[in-house]
């Protein structure tokens, strides 16, 4: 059902940016706005047409990103400890 919902919402939202780049002549970067249209398009396509796969894709890429934070917070944790470790700097001389 998430890849269904995801599906729809990248096509609904890849439609919707496209009108908006359709009809705002005079907007910046209008060609950006075209090519993040027709990804979310072809995205919202492809999420609808194999749900069951794109919903494993996600999952392994969900899994990756949060092992990579989770090494990322655990590099943090230490990095904070061995500051905290350090003698505090002596003030300004006199």
């Amino acid at each position: 059902m998430l890849s269904l919902v995801l599906g729809a919402y990248w096509l609904v939202s890849g439609l919707l940016v496209g009108f908006i780049a359709i009809a705002g002549r005079d907007m910046p970067h209008r060609g950006m706005a075209f090519a993040v249209a027709a990804l979310g398009v072809v995205a919202g396509i492809v999420v609808l047409a194999f749900p069951v796969q794109s919903a494993v894709a996600l999952a392994r890429l969900v899994g990756l990103w949060l092992v990579l934070l989770g090494l990322a917070e655990a590099a943090a944790a230490l990095a904070l400890r061995s500051l905290a470790k350090r003698p505090a700097p002596a003030g300004p001389p006199r």
